[in-house]
């Protein structure tokens, strides 16, 4: 008998976790004939079926779950309510009020021995957002690295491979669900709108496998830049509406050099999420990266080849003195030598090397 036919406490967050795709039917019934005792949690991240962070955000989602259930017990069944009290006869301050029919409510306590009870609402939703930001971290380390493509250093994605990780697609779902009201600061809006624009450029070429280029999904009159990219926060939203509507009036300009449309003449793809606490540190490092690439700024002769993002996003370096301005500051070496600049052809292929049969897929 599956594990799903058991109304017992302990198999709610494997069924919640079999839902969402993270273990199968059959790790589960295995997990729950050997438990013995031992928390559910951590049988399966010692069997390497789910990770740490796979299972913390799991878990901090549903207990926010638990939450509006007691509250809606408490609010929509009164009648559900009873006093439990022991076989033997204690005093009435000993007893305690029970929710008897909330079923969504899992016992967090049995599954994290040692989890916190007084952790505030708002700081569990940020947990839980750090928690997707470790995961999409182990979806970088498996299928993203540096490498060489037409010439220019760039961060190779097996996007073939990355479509298929139920991690990814979690990913994406997070970013859905998220209550953007609960992004406070200027550097927590940085960190999730940087990270949720990559990824959901990534998923654009991942589900279109194979592409040639991100810009082959969508022609002269409707750029692929205005096709449905995704949901943030339970909005629909376009990669065109992230950048400009979003993130550009952000006041930064350094997020040019962080957004990656998973193109060769983009900035690279950092190899690690975008923290809010390191935000302004990993800006620096990718603006840095990008000034001393050929791809962002060539010197030849006593002329600079310069990236169009320098062209198309102008008025976004006013603020810090303008487009001369600001690569001086990186690039201390080329003082007086702003006056002579071109713009180098953007290379909008993706960043992978394509195989033979996607060659021929591709083709057909």
């Amino acid at each position: 008998m599956f594990s799903f036919q058991y109304p017992k406490e302990n198999t709610r967050i494997g069924c919640l976790l079999v839902k969402k795709g993270l273990i199968t039917k059959g790790q589960l019934d295995e997990v729950i004939s050997h438990q013995n005792g031992s928390p559910l949690g951590q049988i399966l991240i010692e069997k390497r079926y789910i990770t740490r962070a796979q299972l913390s955000r799991s878990l901090q989602k549903q207990s926010l779950l638990r939450v509006f259930a007691v509250i809606a017990a408490f609010i929509v069944s009164p009648f559900n309510m009873v006093y439990a009290q022991s076989q033997n006869p204690v005093s009435k301050s000993h007893k305690t009020v029970l929710v008897a029919k909330a079923d969504t409510a899992i016992n967090i306590d049995n599954l994290f021995k040692n989890t916190e009870n007084t952790i505030d609402l708002k700081d569990q939703i940020k947990l839980s957002m750090a928690a997707s930001w470790d995961v999409y971290d182990e979806v970088l380390n498996a299928y993203a690295k540096e490498g060489l493509l037409n010439g220019q250093v760039v961060t190779l994605v097996d996007f073939k491979k990355l479509r298929k990780d139920k991690r990814f697609t979690g990913l994406i779902q997070d970013i859905a669900e998220y209550p953007l009201e609960e992004l406070e600061t200027l550097e927590e809006e940085l960190a999730f709108y940087i990270n949720a624009y990559n990824i959901l450029a990534m998923n654009m070429v991942s589900k279109n496998w194979p592409l040639k280029k991100l810009t082959d999904l969508g022609n002269i009159f409707t750029p692929v830049w205005t096709h449905h990219a995704g949901v943030i926060g339970g909005r629909n939203i376009t990669l065109r509406e992230l950048e400009h509507g979003i993130l550009r009036k952000l006041g930064e300009p350094r997020i040019h050099f962080a957004i990656n449309c998973a193109s060769v003449s983009c900035p690279n793809l950092r190899l690690e999420s975008y923290r809010p606490e390191a935000i302004y540190d990993q800006l620096n490092e990718q603006t840095v990266h990008f000034m001393k690439d050929n791809k962002g700024v060539n010197q030849k002769g006593s002329k600079l080849y310069l990236s169009k993002i320098f062209k198309w996003f102008k008025e976004d370096f006013d603020p810090v003195g303008g487009v001369e301005a600001f690569i001086v500051k990186y690039r201390p070496d080329l003082k007086d030598k702003t006056n002579r600049i071109s713009y180098q052809i953007y290379d909008w292929k993706v960043t992978t090397k394509l195989t033979r049969r996607d060659i021929r897929r591709l083709k057909s």
